[in-house]
């Protein structure tokens, strides 16, 4: 049967380490927010777009490189690229063969 030491001790604890790891975490909250201001300033610099006005850009079909029992076989490289997806800002977007 626990004790009323045991269970004060216990509580304590875990309040501490509450506490502990709430005062760990507030600078990396600041940090993030910090962050998020320059993306805030750049969306607002950006010009407004209607939702479903810009056509989404379709990449081109792949031609297989080689097939073998049925199963088509292609090489895809993935690579850094800039984009403009809003009319007037480039953005930097990861891409599979610069598409």
């Amino acid at each position: 049967m626990p004790t009323r030491r045991t269970v004060l001790n216990a509580a304590m604890a875990t309040v501490g380490s509450g506490t502990v790891t709430a005062a760990a975490l507030t600078p990396l909250l600041r940090r993030t927010e910090e962050r998020a201001a320059p993306a805030t300033a750049l969306a607002a610099a950006a010009p407004p777009v209607e939702k479903f006005q810009l056509p989404m850009p379709v990449p081109p079909v792949l031609t297989p490189y080689s097939r073998h029992g049925g199963t088509d076989h292609y090489r895809i490289t993935m690579r850094p690229a800039r984009a403009e997806i809003l009319p007037g800002v480039m953005t930097d977007v990861l891409t599979y063969d610069g598409h």
